[in-house]
């Protein structure tokens, strides 16, 4: 009986090495195909390249206040930009959770809008310039609400964290990269790439 008992254990001994050794969940992790699915999926680089342009277009916008205040004081400038995040929590929340629209297509939508509202700023007067930027600014950010939400569902839950630290890795270039365009490009060339 000692020995039947010994070749059991022995057994899964080798079940757990060989679990392993093939990037398995010997020690609790997800596999390593799990990961590699995940890198190559487009849905990853989709969601990647939806935090770049939110946090490039979101700071950008936030920087720029000293650029669009055009006819109204920079501190007013500054805190209407401030104070729209406020509202635009609001109707993330609301928009997310409208049945008709659903994660994804009221994700594109608000960064469509977002989109147009600085492409077009160039073509407001400059005592609109402000409005059109708020506006944008406000569209922006609350597609960025959003999707933490949308990425939170799209990805599995065994690489979610690596994924979303992934996602939060891209926002953190995007806001790298905002500051350098409004440093290089004229206000006109900013907002075309954040509307682009």
């Amino acid at each position: 009986g000692g020995g039947g008992g010994g070749g059991i254990v022995h057994r899964h001994t080798n079940n757990n090495n060989n679990n392993k050794s093939s990037g398995g969940g010997g020690s609790g992790g997800p596999p390593r195909s799990a990961y590699r699915q995940m890198l190559t999926s487009h849905q990853t680089w989709a969601m990647m390249l939806l935090w770049f342009s939110a946090s490039l277009v979101y700071y950008g916008i936030s920087l720029a206040a000293s650029v669009l205040s055009h006819g109204i004081p920079l501190v007013a400038s500054a805190s209407l930009s401030a104070l729209c995040e406020v509202p635009a929590a609001l109707f993330s929340s609301y928009v997310l959770e409208h049945r008709s629209l659903g994660r994804r297509r009221s994700t594109w939508m608000l960064y469509a809008l977002g989109g147009v509202c600085c492409v077009s700023l160039p073509l407001f007067p400059s005592a609109a310039a402000p409005v059109a930027a708020i506006l944008g600014k406000f569209f922006i950010t609350t597609a960025f609400d959003g999707i933490y939400v949308y990425a939170t569902e799209v990805f599995s839950t065994e690489v979610r964290g690596a994924a979303l630290g992934l996602c939060s890795s891209c926002a953190r270039v995007g806001a790298i990269v905002a500051p350098q365009a409004l440093a290089g490009l004229s206000t006109a060339r900013v907002m075309q790439l954040f509307g682009g």
